[in-house]
């Protein structure tokens, strides 16, 4: 499901010009530095909001119910803002340096 939509509106992303575009343009330059701060982030969240629910062992039991679609939509929501200036930040670290493994990330 979520494959399938994100491959059909991919060349619309593509075309997107102004601030919109910018903002897709970052993430797609920085995609595994972004990936890699992401899987920390959400590992906070995720501690934090066991914490804050004072349920501090939901995290490692297989029986959680887990939470429900709004909420993981809005830890990813959450996330992908969170993250964008420190993604911007590295794209520009990235543009201005011309170090070998700057391109690996």
């Amino acid at each position: 499901m979520t494959l399938g939509p994100a491959i059909a509106v991919l060349p619309l992303q593509e075309k997107l010009k102004g601030r919109v575009g910018d903002i897709f343009t970052v993430y797609g330059r920085v995609p595994l530095f972004y990936y890699i701060l992401h899987i920390y982030l959400l590992h906070f969240m995720a501690v934090m909001a066991s914490h804050l629910f004072r349920d501090h062992a939901a995290i490692t039991r297989f029986d959680h119910p887990g939470y429900s679609l709004p909420v993981v939509y809005a830890f990813w929501l959450v996330t992908a803002a969170g993250l964008y200036f420190p993604c911007r930040w590295f794209m520009r670290i990235k543009m201005s340096h011309r170090n070998w493994w700057l391109s690996y990330l």
